[in-house]
């Protein structure tokens, strides 16, 4: 998740979180990873990693950056 900032005087909330990748668990301690594209869905680029493969791919960036 990313937190983003709204100031101004006329917003809704004063922060708001929206995620920029999803972990889902395929069993067997396996993991799919996706993004979150501009068009509002999720969009999955790999699967079958373990988790620390996931947390790597992560934290690299690349399209995994808020």
């Amino acid at each position: 998740m990313a937190k983003y900032a709204t100031p101004g005087p006329d917003c809704i909330a004063p922060f708001f979180d929206i995620g920029f990748a999803r972990l889902e668990y395929a069993g067997n301690g396996r993991f799919h990873l996706a993004y979150f594209r501009h068009t509002g869905k999720w969009w999955q680029v790999y699967t079958d990693l373990t988790l620390d493969e996931a947390l790597d791919l992560i934290k690299e960036g690349g399209i995994f950056h808020p």
